[in-house]
């Protein structure tokens, strides 16, 4: 008896399997009935692939979105992924970040949502610098070669600091591989008050050619932890009291 009511369980969750995988590949080719709920698992799985069912598209354009907006800030969620996602899936969400820019606390965000939103904006902002860097480097740069030699340098650890060049090198990776995802990351670091807010970005091709981490360019300023940003507070809290 047991057995067999295990069995039926078994059976049970294979035949939801089977039709879950079978709806959202009918979602997908265009085919899905009116009532068909989209889910953001199903949604994470086609980032960066067009979508050929609109109301399926629309669904995933809000439950993306919401789910960045609740998780901007963990590891994983990246801005140029969420972005590029949104423009990819032609989403009402796109036009409403690239008007009020939520997230543009940095230069690196500022030229993130310039590249996704105003591609001569961009363009004007950045290339002078990824020009300078590359022929600094001894690379005889053009408007058509520029992405392909600032993958193919090795950069200096001066020059990837510059917001520029970090969204440049995205830039590169996804024209290079028509997506981006698994070869660019991001790291969000919020200090606590009186220090400055870390948001940058790297492909993984860089981090690996000089064994770095984003994290490294934290260590710049010696006053950022917790004891240091303590006794900074109480020395403001004496100032206003007076």
């Amino acid at each position: 008896m047991y057995n067999k009511l295990l069995t039926n369980v078994h059976l049970l969750f294979y035949a939801a399997a089977v039709v879950r995988i079978s709806t959202a590949s009918t979602v997908l080719t265009g085919n899905a009935t009116s009532t068909f709920q989209a889910t953001i698992t199903e949604c994470l799985n086609v980032r960066g692939q067009v979508i050929t069912n609109r109301k399926f598209e629309l669904q995933c354009c809000q439950l993306f979105s919401n789910r960045y907006k609740l998780y901007w800030f963990r590891e994983g969620n990246y801005l140029t992924e969420a972005l590029e996602t949104l423009k990819t899936w032609r989403c009402p969400e796109f036009e409403e970040d690239c008007t009020q820019r939520i997230y543009g606390f940095t230069e690196f965000t500022q030229r993130v949502y310039d590249r996704a939103c105003n591609r001569t904006l961009f363009e004007s902002a950045c290339l002078p610098t990824v020009f300078r860097v590359l022929s600094d480097a001894g690379v005889n740069v053009t408007d058509q070669n520029w992405r392909h030699a600032l993958r193919n340098v090795q950069l200096e650890m001066h020059a990837l600091q510059y917001p520029c060049i970090q969204v440049a090198l995205y830039d590169a990776v996804s024209a290079a591989r028509q997506s981006s995802y698994g070869f660019y990351h991001e790291t969000v670091h919020l200090h606590t008050p009186f220090c400055h807010f870390v948001w940058v970005g790297f492909d993984a091709e860089t981090t690996v050619q000089h064994s770095i981490f984003p994290w490294l360019f934290l260590r710049t300023d010696k006053s950022r932890t917790s004891q240091d940003v303590y006794k900074a507070s109480i020395a403001m809290a004496d100032l206003i009291v007076g």
